[in-house]
């Protein structure tokens, strides 16, 4: 398992990469694709899936009707905080040539200075007259966004706020001074698109340095972006461990969670409803019975949890603390940021105690504000209970994020017995 979700980070830099990836894992299990232009072909029990550019869906169709049954929904994001590639993104000073980009989402911004950084997404181009596309994920250091030396800034340590337009600008070094539009020459050369051809991209910087595990006993792990790929990989696992039954289970790995989810591939996009209610007419049921299934239903909202911090416990909660290594977190909210409701969560709390996983609850502290997730943005269109779980995490959204394995064994664990009981 260790080796398994930390290649399966490593292969996923961008969720265009993140959805290559879970098609190759579903196909290798025997699922089928549902091509979202065309009619579905799910007609009776199987395993399929269906896709767009950053968000796939897997679901196994179980041995009754979804509107008897319900379906069991997982659903988790690809994207993660990093720096988008902006249009014409060469920026020439003295003799070096910077990368204009723009923050995605929230990263913890001072965890990517002085790293060596690299390049991935995808990139669009003219070929005999038609657009065509094509993945990239350098693995050379292409770029570093080096700090300013204390000696000229005295205070940073008091004090770090870093300029998004002038701080955060990726260098390329030039030393003699030749390099013209070094971005349109990489892509050429790592992708054999002449510079001419090229339209345009999707492209982000990201940390080149590999995921692993740490500790005396390699007990944790190491890695970027484990908000979300680490639910996205215990989901997906949890899936193919789970036996076949009566109820139908659909998984959602969504994209644009970090910038509030209001995307066509997002979880407020109208995509799972959509792929939901044509299984059910391709099953022969009706708009009705499509209704009945989504209230048969029940969802596990999957993203990470903060763990509390050792040198920071006025931030937690006084009396619900997550720690790292004791079980996955179900989170709760007075505001409703989160889905779970003292019911929905009283059920996967027995689950939990069904199956001797160890679990734990994370309520933000009332003088703090926290975030959301996909949940409550489902919600707006599917009329599904659910609950939000994740497992507790330090340094989220930085750079390189800190979890525990034996959280990440338990948390597949339960997405398995979800899924299946």
């Amino acid at each position: 398992m260790k080796n398994d979700l930390l290649e399966f980070i490593d292969q996923s830099p961008t969720p265009y990469q993140g959805v290559v990836e879970i098609e190759k894992r579903l196909k290798a299990q025997g699922y089928l694709a549902c091509p979202l232009d065309q009619d579905f072909q799910c007609t009776e029990v199987g395993k399929f899936y269906a896709k767009s550019p950053g968000a796939i869906f897997a679901f196994e169709l179980g041995r009754k009707k979804p509107w008897e049954t319900g379906f069991a929904l997982v659903a988790s994001h690809l994207d993660s905080p990093c720096l988008r590639v902006k249009p014409n993104p060469h920026i020439k000073k003295k003799n070096y040539i910077q990368i204009n980009t723009e923050v995605y989402g929230g990263p913890l911004l001072y965890t990517w200075f002085d790293k060596p950084l690299t390049l991935a997404g995808k990139v669009y181009y003219q070929e005999e007259g038609q657009v065509r596309e094509k993945l990239v994920h350098s693995q050379k250091a292409l770029t570093i966004i080096p700090s300013l030396a204390i000696h000229m800034n005295r205070g940073t340590n008091e004090k770090f706020a870093p300029n998004p337009q002038e701080d955060l600008l990726p260098i390329f070094v030039d030393l003699e001074e030749n390099l013209q539009d070094p971005l349109f020459g990489f892509l050429e050369e790592e992708l054999g698109i002449k510079s001419q051809d090229l339209l345009d991209f999707d492209l982000f910087v990201l940390p080149l340095e590999k995921s692993s595990s740490i500790g005396l006993k390699e007990e944790l792990i190491s890695a970027p972006r484990m908000d979300n790929l680490a639910s996205a990989h215990a989901s997906l696992q949890g899936l193919f461990q789970a036996k076949p039954g009566d109820k139908s289970k659909f998984l959602a790995f969504l994209n644009h969670e970090e910038i509030g989810s209001l995307t066509e591939e997002g979880a407020s996009g109208n995509l799972s409803y959509e792929i939901l209610e044509r299984i059910v007419y391709a099953l022969g049921g009706t708009k009705e019975e499509f209704y009945q299934a989504l209230h048969k239903s029940f969802l596990l909202s999957a993203d990470l949890a903060h763990a509390v911090h050792p040198a920071h416990l006025e931030c937690a909660d006084p009396s619900n603390q997550p720690l790292m290594g004791k079980g996955p977190v179900i989170k709760l909210a007075a505001n409703r940021s989160y889905v779970s409701t003292g019911y929905t969560s009283a059920v996967i709390e027995a689950l939990c105690r069904k199956h001797d996983i160890p679990y734990q609850k994370f309520v933000n502290a009332s003088d703090r504000k926290g975030g959301s997730t996909l949940g409550p943005l489902m919600q707006h269109s599917l009329t599904i209970p659910g609950v939000d779980v994740g497992t507790p995490i330090l340094a989220m959204h930085s750079n390189r994020e800190l979890g525990a394995w034996v959280d990440q064994i338990n948390y597949e664990k339960l997405f398995k017995v979800f899924l299946e009981d």
